[in-house]
Protein backbone atom coordinates (compact mmCIF):
# COMPACT_ATOMS: atom_id res chain seq x y z
CA UNK A 1 0.00 0.00 0.00
CA UNK A 2 2.78 2.36 0.72
CA UNK A 3 4.29 1.93 -2.32
CA UNK A 4 0.44 2.86 -4.04
CA UNK A 5 0.56 5.86 -2.13
CA UNK A 6 3.79 6.86 -3.08
CA UNK A 7 2.49 6.24 -7.03
CA UNK A 8 -0.88 7.70 -6.89
CA UNK A 9 0.43 10.91 -9.23
CA UNK A 10 1.67 8.78 -11.62
CA UNK A 11 -1.43 6.36 -11.42
CA UNK A 12 -4.35 8.65 -12.08
CA UNK A 13 -3.02 9.47 -15.61
CA UNK A 14 -3.02 5.80 -16.48
CA UNK A 15 -6.71 4.82 -15.76
CA UNK A 16 -7.56 7.80 -17.95
CA UNK A 17 -5.89 6.41 -20.37
CA UNK A 18 -7.16 2.46 -19.86
CA UNK A 19 -10.74 3.53 -19.03
CA UNK A 20 -11.08 5.72 -22.35
CA UNK A 21 -13.89 7.91 -20.65
CA UNK A 22 -15.57 5.06 -18.74
CA UNK A 23 -16.67 4.89 -15.60
CA UNK A 24 -13.02 2.51 -13.52
CA UNK A 25 -13.55 0.93 -10.42
CA UNK A 26 -10.43 -0.02 -8.36
CA UNK A 27 -10.96 -2.99 -5.98
CA UNK A 28 -8.15 -3.35 -3.28
CA UNK A 29 -9.07 -6.74 -1.20
CA UNK A 30 -6.32 -7.90 1.16
CA UNK A 31 -6.00 -10.36 3.68
CA UNK A 32 -6.12 -9.50 7.72
CA UNK A 33 -6.17 -12.52 10.68
CA UNK A 34 -9.21 -13.27 12.61
CA UNK A 35 -7.53 -10.98 15.74
CA UNK A 36 -6.44 -8.18 13.40
CA UNK A 37 -7.64 -5.74 15.77
CA UNK A 38 -5.41 -6.84 18.17
CA UNK A 39 -2.63 -5.75 16.25
CA UNK A 40 -1.88 -1.92 15.60
CA UNK A 41 -0.22 -3.05 11.95
CA UNK A 42 -3.68 -3.54 10.39
CA UNK A 43 -4.73 -0.39 11.91
CA UNK A 44 -1.83 1.50 10.26
CA UNK A 45 -3.03 -0.49 7.07
CA UNK A 46 -6.51 0.24 7.12
CA UNK A 47 -5.55 3.79 7.67
CA UNK A 48 -2.97 4.13 5.10
CA UNK A 49 -6.01 2.81 2.08
CA UNK A 50 -8.10 5.49 4.02
CA UNK A 51 -5.20 8.03 3.16
CA UNK A 52 -5.19 6.35 -0.35
CA UNK A 53 -8.43 6.87 -0.88
CA UNK A 54 -8.71 9.94 0.13
CA UNK A 55 -6.33 11.34 -2.03
CA UNK A 56 -7.73 9.98 -5.41
CA UNK A 57 -9.05 12.73 -7.12
CA UNK A 58 -10.90 11.48 -10.12
CA UNK A 59 -14.74 11.64 -10.65
CA UNK A 60 -14.30 8.74 -13.29
CA UNK A 61 -12.57 6.50 -10.95
CA UNK A 62 -14.32 4.62 -7.49
CA UNK A 63 -12.06 3.39 -5.36
CA UNK A 64 -13.27 0.44 -2.79
CA UNK A 65 -11.66 -1.85 -0.50
CA UNK A 66 -12.31 -4.87 1.48
CA UNK A 67 -10.68 -7.44 3.19
CA UNK A 68 -11.10 -10.50 3.20
CA UNK A 69 -12.93 -11.39 6.45
CA UNK A 70 -15.55 -8.45 5.56
CA UNK A 71 -15.89 -9.63 2.07
CA UNK A 72 -17.21 -13.09 3.72
CA UNK A 73 -19.04 -11.33 5.74
CA UNK A 74 -20.69 -9.60 2.68
CA UNK A 75 -22.00 -13.03 1.16
CA UNK A 76 -23.48 -14.06 4.33
CA UNK A 77 -27.12 -14.78 3.74
CA UNK A 78 -26.78 -14.97 0.06
CA UNK A 79 -28.64 -17.42 -2.09
CA UNK A 80 -26.66 -19.47 -4.30
CA UNK A 81 -26.95 -22.38 -3.11
CA UNK A 82 -23.13 -23.65 -2.70
CA UNK A 83 -21.80 -20.08 -1.17
CA UNK A 84 -22.52 -21.43 2.27
CA UNK A 85 -20.30 -24.19 2.07
CA UNK A 86 -18.02 -22.24 -0.30
CA UNK A 87 -17.93 -19.50 2.52
CA UNK A 88 -17.64 -22.03 5.16
CA UNK A 89 -14.43 -23.33 3.43
CA UNK A 90 -12.85 -20.33 2.96
CA UNK A 91 -12.75 -19.18 6.69
CA UNK A 92 -11.95 -22.65 8.06
CA UNK A 93 -8.85 -22.30 5.99
CA UNK A 94 -7.77 -18.67 5.92
CA UNK A 95 -9.41 -17.05 8.95
CA UNK A 96 -6.52 -17.69 11.42
CA UNK A 97 -5.56 -15.42 14.28
CA UNK A 98 -2.04 -13.92 13.68
CA UNK A 99 -1.09 -16.01 17.36
CA UNK A 100 1.02 -12.96 18.52
CA UNK A 101 0.33 -11.26 21.73
CA UNK A 102 -1.51 -7.78 21.60
CA UNK A 103 0.87 -4.94 21.21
Amino acid sequence: MRALLRSRARFAPRVSRVSRGRPVKLAYLHWEPADADAHPFFAEHRAEVAQFAAGLDDPELEFVSSSYPELWQSWQGRTPPLLPYHLAALRDRYALPRNLPPA
